[in-house]
């Protein structure tokens, strides 16, 4: 009975250690996740912004409608985006990334860039409900992406 007590502790110890062990691995993991899923919104709102620039050039044909819904998706993902960006990551990653430190140190400023960004995004919006030719959307295109460039400047490294 004592043998049986002392080797049900062991395996107890054991797999406590064991779970100390991985709990970077999984931490690790996460924050891969986590940082996979700012650069899918990112790659969203820039996704959209292509192709509304490409209407904008009038290099693509497409509706009126399918212009709107880009800007509400990307008005979308830019909501997101705080909640994507709010867990701070450090620390070697797996997966590669360009987003600063700058961003949690300096909060405030990207919550206010931020801000920014999805106000810009519901003038893109208004802007294509009201038309999509370039005198119409062009100011609005040029609003959102002064907003996206301050914001990369500041906060995603230079490559």
């Amino acid at each position: 009975m004592q043998e049986s007590l002392t080797m049900k502790k062991l395996f107890a110890l054991a797999a406590f250690g064991a779970s100390l062990a991985i709990a970077p691995v999984v931490a690790h993991a996460d924050d891969d996740a986590i940082v996979l899923h700012r650069q899918s919104v990112m790659e969203g709102i820039g996704a959209g912004m292509g192709t509304v620039v490409c209407v904008l050039k009038k290099q693509c044909d497409l509706p009126q409608k399918v212009v709107i819904r880009q800007a509400k998706t990307m008005h979308f993902l830019a909501k997101m985006n705080l909640e994507a960006f709010r867990a701070k990551t450090e620390g070697p990653l797996g997966v590669k990334t360009t987003a600063l430190p700058k961003i949690w140190s300096d909060w405030a400023d990207y919550e206010k860039d931020n801000k920014e960004m999805v106000e810009a995004t519901e003038g893109l919006i208004k802007a294509a409900a009201s038309s999509i030719e370039p005198q119409s959307l062009g100011p609005a295109v040029q609003a959102l992406g002064k907003v996206c460039k301050e914001c990369h400047d500041d906060f995603r490294e230079k490559h």
